[in-house]
Formats: C-alpha cells, sequence, structure tokens
C-alpha cells in the first residue's frame, strides 16, 4: 500500500493541496479553489496512479464541507449562549449545527462505509469526530433549552 504524503501536487499548478486536517482552517473562499483544483486535476488526465488519490480528496472535502459549517454554528452557538444573548438564538444556531453535523454523518457513513481503520486514520477520525460533535450538540441543545 502506497503512503500518502502530506500534501499533494497537482500536475498543472504545482501548489500543494493541503490535507483535510489543514482544510478545515481554510475560509470558504480558499476551500472553494481547492475543490476547483481538484476537479480541474482529474479532469486534466492525471496519471493513473493519481485517480484514487484525487478522488478520495474530493470525496473527503464533500464530507468535511457540512462539518467544518457545523463546528462554526456549534461554536457560535456556545458563544452566544455565554455572552448571554438570550437561549431562543443560541439554540435555533445550535439546531442549524445539530443539521449539518447529521449530514457529515450520514455522508461520512455513506461516503466511507467500512473504513480500514474505523477508530483512527483520517477516515476513522472523520467519523468520530461527526458522532462526537452529534453528541455534544445535543447535550447543549439541551441545556440551552432550559435557560431562561
Amino acid at each position: 500500500m502506497r503512503r500518502r504524503s502530506a500534501s499533494y501536487r497537482t500536475r498543472d499548478h504545482g501548489e500543494p493541496i493541503p490535507t483535510m486536517d489543514q482544510s478545515a482552517t481554510l475560509s470558504p473562499a480558499k476551500q472553494a479553489l481547492l475543490k476547483q483544483r481538484l476537479k480541474s486535476a482529474l479532469a486534466a488526465e492525471p496519471r493513473a496512479e493519481s485517480i484514487e488519490d484525487l478522488r478520495f480528496l474530493q470525496t473527503s472535502f464533500r464530507v468535511y464541507q457540512p462539518l467544518t459549517e457545523s463546528l462554526e454554528q456549534f461554536h457560535s452557538a456556545l458563544q452566544q449562549h455565554f455572552a448571554g444573548k438570550g437561549g431562543g438564538q443560541a439554540a435555533n444556531s445550535l439546531e442549524s449545527a445539530l443539521t449539518k453535523a447529521k449530514e457529515a454523518q450520514q455522508l461520512a457513513a455513506r461516503e466511507f462505509p467500512r473504513p480500514l481503520d474505523p477508530i483512527g486514520g483520517e477516515v476513522g477520525a472523520l467519523r468520530k469526530s461527526a458522532d462526537r460533535l452529534v453528541t455534544s450538540i445535543n447535550m447543549w441543545i439541551g441545556t440551552v433549552r432550559k435557560q431562561p
């Protein structure tokens, strides 16, 4: 089995494509640019041995998108809650975060149904992170709703 490097290079741009952990911190504009570069790289007739890696990255970005959006909404809701900005606003943000987290959870299960290492590695960590996020958001929804 070939070892995956920390980043991948596209044939026409030569710039590294960050790993999934690095992409979670990128702005939406940079994430869109990376998605476009992956699409271009796949359309540029890459070497056969690169196609699987490019498709893995493309699928991973699709799964990570709702997860990162959920994390952003979750932390925003917690900020609202601890700033005392009303339980209703925080609860609505948590509901939105929960919807995105469940979407990520379902996408991860569908796109990566049988990971080689279900508790480690990138796919295992993704699936575990989505599960933990859903659990955390559910707990906070109950806490925020109890607040006046």
